[in-house]
C-alpha cells in the first residue's frame, strides 16, 4: 500500500508505479507495478494505490518509482469540482465506514458519477488502506446538488489514525 501524491502544475492520469523490494544487503527480491487508484491526479492531490506480492518475500526496503504520468490535458475537462462536507470515519466491529455527503461545486454540467475514494492512515501517515466507491445518481447531480455516501473498508492492521477523501465528479459521455 502506499500513495502517489501530484507535485506538478497539472493534472495527471495514468499514473504507473513500480515498486522494488531489496532484502537486508540490498538484492533485489521483488518488485512490481500498478497504476494509482484515481483516474485523475489534479495539482497537489494524492491517490493510493495497493500492489500484492503473491509470494511475500523476506525485504528490507523498497523503493518505490513513477514509471509513467501522463498531463490529463483535455480529459481533465471531463471531470468537476465536488466537495465532501459533514465528513464522519468511526470503527464499526472489524471495518471502519467514512460517511458524509459530497456536493457539486462546478456550474454549468450534470455529473452523471461520482467517484469517492477514502485512503486511511496509521500515526505516521503511512497508508493503512483505500477504498473506491462510484454513486451514479439516476438523474446525474446538477450543479449545487447533493448525495450522502458511506463506505465500508477493512483497514490493514489496527484502526486508522487518519483518512482522506478525493472527490472525482465525471461528465456523462466524456
Amino acid at each position: 500500500l502506499g500513495e502517489v501524491a501530484n507535485t506538478t502544475d497539472v493534472s495527471l492520469t495514468n499514473v504507473q508505479v513500480k515498486v522494488t523490494l531489496f532484502d537486508s544487503v540490498g538484492e533485489l527480491v521483488g518488485e512490481d507495478d500498478a497504476f494509482v487508484t484515481a483516474d485523475l491526479i489534479p495539482p497537489g492531490a494524492s491517490s493510493p494505490l495497493g500492489i500484492l506480492f503473491i509470494t511475500a518475500p523476506d525485504w528490507a526496503s523498497y523503493q518505490m518509482t513513477i514509471v509513467r504520468a501522463d498531463e490529463a490535458g483535455g480529459l481533465a475537462d471531463a471531470y468537476i469540482p465536488f466537495s465532501a462536507t459533514e465528513v464522519d470515519g468511526r470503527r464499526v466491529d472489524s471495518q471502519f465506514e467514512v460517511s458524509g455527503i459530497v456536493q457539486h461545486d462546478g456550474t454549468g454540467q450534470v455529473a452523471g458519477s461520482v467517484d469517492i475514494i477514502v485512503t486511511t492512515y496509521d500515526a505516521e501517515g503511512a497508508v493503512t488502506g483505500f477504498r473506491q466507491h462510484t454513486i451514479k445518481p439516476e438523474e446525474g447531480l446538477p450543479p449545487g446538488g447533493t448525495t450522502p455516501f458511506t463506505i465500508l473498508l477493512t483497514p490493514h492492521r489496527d484502526s486508522p489514525d487518519d483518512f482522506s477523501i478525493i472527490v472525482l465528479g465525471r461528465i456523462p459521455g466524456m
